[in-house]
């Protein structure tokens, strides 16, 4: 029979719609059992080459019925692989999907059946299966999902990645299309049977569900409007500063042609967006660097000055944690309006600041050099605290972790030298530097289709900066990081930062270090990442994601405690030589031992008596294993990502995982909680963190983190601040753990090799040690973020004065993690700093977790 729509119009209430109004609903009914005859599938899109052995449909096997649909693919490419059959209907009201698949022999491509979702008013959408199959299933599989339960996460993951400032409840949900999502490597195959598709229930009436999404995008709609109206305010601002004609030294003729490009593409983007009515937040951080950019009125000052005083080069401090991107191929940059760099933090914090050299004239050697830092009571910083390194900026793939087909500039390494990634900007391709045993050295392309090169590569970086030849009119930026020592007394200490080239040309950049007098309270989330690295079997380094030798595990543990993050997973399986040195390391770095997030034990789904007992005993194991090492309490880990069937599968294994004393803890995605419950002691959502989800888990005593918000990648340190820092509390969520600290899809230095994913890196792995990236510096400020508002609401419960106590409180209240993150920080400082002013008796500090 053909596929059926049973269009039945009622009325009843729909409580998670706006406004828990009267809604008309209709009886919705499709049905496909391809009995027919008519193969309704199409191809949809991939992402590289398939040969097709059979598709259509067949009577060689049936759920109910004579016939069914048969899909059987042979993969020429990597990647993923999708055919979908189209559809129609709003994802609300009280709707489900249901589908039958079997995957028949020769199988071992990963292969499934999902839906496409939709979000109006915008464009965008997102798609996936609700369960897939990676082996031979032998029978008939049920699949199935509520789909109104799905769409607010669905929407959510969406909005958050695609459309600025919005969230999932202000747009709509609907389906166009359920799909055959198919994934996998050259030469795998897909056999899949489908049969009997169903989506069945009940959804609200067309005219009625357009006036929904209308009433939801109304309050966004302004918003959007009142951005833009902020930005055309801004653009007329810089349009006026510019329009007075000034004397500028014929030198500056690229920084004015640049600036005035900015403002064009200012005021192009401005327009496009206001036309569209949102935009993706790329988009945003590109207009808001063009317009800090195009605001050259400070930056072109400071160069007459500097070219009229016959200065070679010219210091500008710029922000460090910004998502825009200062390059060496152009000449203008959002600087600060200080001639300082000026820094505030706690005793024990680190904190980053960062400039740009612009040489006026062609410069070789060019070195920076810090001055110890000292205060008028002449307590002194010494400059070993200060760490100065280049920002390498190279190709990468793309903006987010899919986006696979662009070669892009942008700053992300940190490094000490320079040259250790070489870079050819008419060809768009990046060379590493290779360090032999004997120490000769030589280079290889990293950015290449395939890494054939890079086997047994050596990257090692200098133990300290190195000098720089930098031609005339050329950027290079400079991070700085601060490491204020624990006993450093509070107050203000200057000193300065000395560039110089091997002329003996100099010029000084002073730094101004403001050490306040309270100490910063530990962070009241938990900070953890997927961190794959496993001690290797001959204790040699490599340079992958997955192995590593004692020297590099160290180094990477403490490199992630001093960026923020306490708990790291461990990777590393049950092993009675290796775990043990793992774990002694991980102790060696400094890391708390009361709880332990291991991936080196999962759940899995086991059912019978003695599958269950033979989990129990290695979760015995394992628990005796870590508490000889003085480590608490231990989480196994379920299956990742699971849905529906292969969700509902551990349950089983949760409860004795918890038996035992041990918790669970997994990634997964909106309906865990109903599905699972407290047999979850930490879930892990993606995207978006929703506080609705984390009052659901909070109710049965357990906790939620989030990931892929975004995941690791994107160089973008605001974004990495402002997303697991305060969006972070303000959901009341319990933590973080993205993913992943290193996870090269090729090679861990190359993110062109790969088909489906960019590399996910906080970090790249050395012979040596570990490089750090921008986007890591912003998730430390994130972790940083957070101290600041628990030292916050500390001083508040210890304030003397009610009235202060009371404005802090507002203000922590009412605190929008949308707004300029240093102007935030500072207000907490300030109301910190009026709350222990009024304190009526001394009290002391909370303790600092870096001391």
């Amino acid at each position: 029979m053909r596929a059926l729509q049973v269009l039945l119009l009622s009325a009843s209430l729909i409580p998670a719609l706006v406004c828990a109004q009267d809604v008309p609903l209709r009886d919705f009914t499709y049905h496909e059992s391809f009995e027919d005859g008519r193969d309704p599938v199409r191809e949809w899109v991939a992402s590289g080459d398939f040969t097709i052995n059979s598709k259509g449909i067949t009577d060689e096997c049936a759920f109910d019925g004579e016939r069914s649909f048969l899909l059987d693919v042979t993969l020429d490419d990597s990647g993923y692989f999708y055919w979908h059959v189209p559809l129609d209907v709003p994802a609300e009201g009280d709707l489900r999907f249901s589908a039958r698949v079997l995957t028949g022999e020769g199988h071992n491509a990963s292969a499934g059946v999902g839906l496409n979702w939709v979000f109006p008013p915008t464009h965008h959408s997102g798609c996936g299966e609700f369960e897939s199959y990676r082996e031979p299933t032998g029978q008939w599989r049920l699949i199935e999902a509520d789909i109104d339960a799905e769409a607010p996460g669905r929407a959510g993951g969406v909005l958050s990645r695609w459309v600025e400032g919005a969230t999932g409840a202000e747009v709509g949900v609907r389906l166009d299309r359920w799909g055959i999502f198919i994934r996998g490597n050259p030469g795998q195959r897909a056999v899949l049977y489908v049969d009997d598709v169903r989506i069945e229930g009940r959804v609200p009436t067309e005219a009625a569900y357009e006036a929904i999404i209308a009433q939801r995008w109304e309050p966004f709609a302004r918003r959007w409007d009142e951005r833009v109206a902020t930005w055309r305010e801004r653009l007329a601002e810089i349009e006026r500063s510019l329009s007075d004609p000034r004397e500028v030294p014929v030198a500056a003729t690229p920084i004015v042609r640049q600036g005035h490009e900015a403002l064009g593409r200012a005021r192009e983007q401005i327009e496009a967006m206001a036309q569209r009515g949102y935009a993706h937040p790329d988009e945003v951080s590109r207009l808001e660097a063009d317009l800090r950019m195009a605001d050259m009125e400070h930056l072109l000052q400071r160069f007459a000055e500097a070219w009229a005083d016959g200065e070679r080069l010219l210091p500008l401090p710029v922000r460090a944690i910004s998502n825009a991107r200062i390059l060496p191929t152009q000449v203008i940059v959002p600087i600060t309006d200080e001639d300082e760099l000026v820094i505030s933090a706690c005793r024990g914090e680190y904190e980053s600041a960062s400039f740009v050299v612009l040489p006026l004239s062609d410069l070789t050697g060019v070195i920076v050099r810090s001055s110890a830092l000292r205060a008028a009571d002449g307590s002194t910083i010494a400059p070993e605290a200060i760490d100065v390194k280049i920002v390498k900026a190279w190709y990468q793939a793309g903006s987010g972790i899919h986006d696979l087909s662009d070669r892009i500039l942008v700053p992300e390494l940190l490094l000490n030298d320079s040259e250790l990634v070489r870079v050819d900007h008419e060809q768009q391709q990046n060379y590493l530097r290779s360090t032999a045993p004997d120490g000769s050295t030589s280079y290889v392309l990293c950015s290449g289709e395939t890494s054939d090169m890079l086997e047994g590569v050596r990257p090692m970086d200098a133990r300290r900066l190195q000098p720089v030849d930098l031609p005339a009119m050329r950027l290079q930026q400079y991070w700085v990081t601060v490491h204020v020592p624990t006993w450093a007394p509070a107050g203000e200490y200057v000193g300065a930062l000395t560039i110089e080239d091997d002329a003996g040309e100099s010029v000084q950049l002073p730094l101004r270090l403001t050490v306040h007098d309270f100490a910063l309270a530990p962070p009241p989330l938990t900070y953890s990442v997927y961190y794959r690295g496993k001690l290797s079997e001959d204790n040699r380094p490599t340079i992958t994601s997955e192995w590593r030798s004692e020297a590099q595990y160290l180094a990477e543990m403490r490199d992630m405690l001093a960026h923020g993050i306490a708990y790291p997973t461990i990777y590393q399986g049950y092993d009675e030589r290796l775990l043990p040195r793992a774990l002694q390391l991980r102790a060696m770095a400094g890391l708390p031992t009361e709880r332990l997030f291991s991936l080196g034990i999962s759940t899995g789904a086991p059912q019978t008596d003695e599958e269950l007992e033979e989990l129990r005993e290695r979760v015995r194991r394992w628990q005796r294993m870590i508490s000889r090492f003085g480590y608490g309490q231990l989480y196994v880990y379920g299956i990742d990502e699971a849905r529906g069937e292969r969700l509902l599968a551990q349950r089983n294994a949760w409860a004795a995982v918890q038996d035992e004393g041990a918790k669970t803890f997994v990634a997964g995605y909106h309906g865990t909680f109903e599905a699972m419950g407290s047999l979850l002691d930490v879930a892990v959502l993606a995207g978006r963190p929703d506080p609705d989800e984390a009052a659901k888990f909070h109710s049965v005593g357990s906790e939620v983190f989030t990931y892929a918000f975004p995941q690791v990648g994107p160089e973008e340190p605001e974004t990495f601040r402002r997303n697991y820092g305060l969006v972070l509390w303000q959901a009341n969520f319990d933590g973080a753990m993205d993913y992943a600290y290193q996870h090269g899809f090729g090679h861990v230095w190359n993110d062109f090799d790969s088909d489906r994913y960019r590399d996910h890196n906080f970090a790249y792995p050395t012979i040596n040690g570990v490089i750090s990236t921008v986007q890591l510096e912003g998730f430390r400020e994130a972790v940083d973020d957070t101290r600041y508002v628990a030292t916050l609401q500390r001083a508040i419960d210890n304030c003397g004065d009610a009235e202060t106590a009371e404005a802090a409180r507002k203000w922590l209240d009412e605190l929008d993690p949308t707004r300029d993150l240093y102007e935030v920080r500072a207000e907490m400082v300030e109301h910190i700093i009026a709350c222990r002013a009024s304190r009526p008796v001394a009290q002391p500090d909370p303790a600092s977790s870096d001391d």
